[in-house]
């Protein structure tokens, strides 16, 4: 719910952005692929 949240207000207030798809890192693990970082670009 408070993700949900928190993208809705980052959308209101910076609609026009890209993600670095390259440079996101992932936590080494074999079961879940989590983003350790999501690089933006806002234009």
């Amino acid at each position: 719910m408070m993700g949900r949240v928190a993208l809705t207000e980052l959308m209101v207030r910076m609609p026009d952005f890209a993600v670095d798809q390259d440079a996101v890192t992932r936590a080494p693990c074999n079961y879940v692929r989590r983003p350790l970082s999501v690089p933006l670009e806002v234009r």
